[in-house]
């Protein structure tokens, strides 16, 4: 009888690509302070997942309520905020996903504690490459299905093609 492997479905569908997403708990009496550090992340033009070369798009929000769209429907209250963290790298496994967040702590370190250490439960040190790892696994939502336009384009094809465009205009 032979196993039939099932496919990641954080996996993009026909691509290389990995999509994440993390919901945390913010620490109570810690939402404005995490406010705070998500506006000094973000620099005009820069972004910090800038320096793990493999992500295609990153992004941290934080959830304060639930909105509704469509008919009228009974609107759940949130008790407190969350952080949503997510993004999108190159890899087509979950050895890529565990790669990807073991480097952001090397890299984005300072980012990683002064962020991610305002979240219930965070490992003590948050950078620490795999306790961070296991508990952003802990906390992963499960994509239904992820599709996009050119699946097997990296990060470098990307760039390659950004560039190409400029020199040709």
């Amino acid at each position: 009888m032979s196993l039939m492997r099932r496919r990641d479905a954080n996996v993009l569908i026909g691509g290389t690509a990995y999509a994440l997403t993390v919901i945390l708990a913010v620490r109570p009496g810690c939402e404005e302070l995490l406010s705070d550090r998500l506006k000094t992340w973000w620099q005009p033009g820069f972004s910090p997942f800038h320096l793990l070369p493999s992500t295609h798009f990153a992004r941290l929000v934080i959830l304060d309520r639930l909105a509704f769209e469509g008919p009228a429907q009974v609107q759940p209250e949130i008790s407190q905020q969350y952080l949503l963290f997510s993004a999108t790298f190159d890899g087509a496994c979950t050895t890529a996903r565990d790669e990807y967040l073991e480097s952001m702590c090397g890299r984005l370190k300072r980012h990683v504690d002064s962020v991610f250490g305002l979240c219930a439960g965070a490992p003590r040190p948050v950078s620490d490459p795999v306790p961070f790892r296991d508990w952003l696994v802990a906390n992963q939502v499960k994509t239904r299905a992820f599709f996009a336009h050119r699946p097997q384009a990296t990060v470098g094809d990307v760039r390659a093609a950004r560039a190409l465009r400029e020199r040709v205009r």
